[in-house]
């Protein structure tokens, strides 16, 4: 199924009707005029005739297996629970399709494994949804920070909050299955360190209780990081980065969350949020995250976030949770 120089839109499916799909995937994919959602599969048939009916997708099932038997659909989206990351990720590289695959890339190192082993077999584009490293902040800050303009990296102060929800899915109240504060909410951010300071994880502690836990890690360079990440606080997504010669904040969520020595950096974080108005910061992460997804296929280019990406982060944060048996 080559998509190199292809005009017409790619060809989607989506696996999974959820909260992300609904709120954040489909209303960013109206916007990529290269992609066009034809197919839509989710065992609950109450949320997925809502959701296909609100978002016009005529081609719906209650099982994912009827969709990748569809000729048709050139890419799959895997926008489950992360317990079946692993199993309907293979099947999808199995059927022959490109596959986008949400965060965390699986629930232990064995699964991501079998996940990776099976797209080294394969020639599918793999694209993990770290969909941050697409966000404005995220791209100024790295281009900032490769440029040196903080010196020598000392500490880095991170939190990713959210309020409790009103509903909980089973899948987020059940033990280890993914919607822990470190696996739904961290992996952003131990991804975004890497992404961010090209630096690696050497080690990571925490403490906590099933809601909310705080994370103490080193980087490579002797890089100090403290960390919370919480599902029962007042929302906020930020990162604040301490170099030897200045340094840099900066909020996914606030219009004008980016500040760094002079006004350049500042004007462009302000421009970047009218940009994206009336869309909003962090969908436009989205939007862009599928963009890019698209340009891949088209021009035959690697992905910014990759497989091996997802492991790092979940092989981090598994070793994290060693020390933190409350998750």
């Amino acid at each position: 199924m080559n998509i190199t120089g292809k005009t017409e839109p790619i060809q989607l499916g989506i696996i999974g009707a959820g909260a992300v799909t609904e709120r954040l995937h489909l209303p960013s994919l109206r916007r990529v005029e290269a992609v066009q959602v034809v197919a839509l599969a989710d065992t609950d048939p109450a949320r997925l005739t809502r959701v296909a009916d609100y978002f016009g997708i005529e081609r719906r099932w209650l099982d994912a297996q009827t969709l990748l038997e569809d000729a048709s659909i050139e890419a799959v989206a895997i926008c489950t629970p992360p317990a079946q990351h692993e199993p309907l990720g293979v099947e999808a590289l199995r059927a022959g399709k490109h596959l986008f695959i949400e965060k965390p890339l699986a629930l232990t190192l064995d699964e991501a494994d079998r996940l990776c082993n099976q797209a080294d077999r394969s020639d599918r584009l793999v694209l993990l949804g770290f969909n941050l490293r697409h966000h404005p902040r995220a791209q100024q800050a790295r281009r900032l920070l490769l440029q040196g303009r903080l010196g020598r990296l000392v500490s880095v102060r991170s939190q990713f909050h959210t309020r409790q929800p009103v509903n909980i899915p089973d899948w987020r109240s059940a033990t280890n299955e993914g919607g822990e504060p470190l696996l739904d909410l961290g992996v952003h951010h131990f991804d975004l360190w890497r992404f961010l300071l090209d630096l690696e994880i050497q080690e990571a502690s925490a403490s906590g209780d099933r809601w909310t836990c705080v994370v103490s890690a080193r980087l490579t360079g002797n890089v100090e990081v403290k960390a919370s990440f919480s599902q029962s606080a007042d929302e906020a997504n930020e990162i604040e980065i301490v170099g030897s010669q200045g340094k840099m904040s900066l909020s996914f969520y606030r219009m004008d969350g980016f500040r760094a020595a002079g006004w350049g950096p500042r004007l462009q974080s302000l421009r970047d949020g009218l940009l994206a108005w009336p869309e909003g910061l962090m969908a436009s992460s989205y939007r862009r995250q599928w963009i890019h997804f698209a340009d891949c296929l088209r021009t035959n280019t690697p992905p910014t976030a990759t497989l091996e990406d997802g492991r790092q982060a979940l092989q981090a944060i598994l070793s994290t949770k060693k020390c933190y048996p409350g998750l």
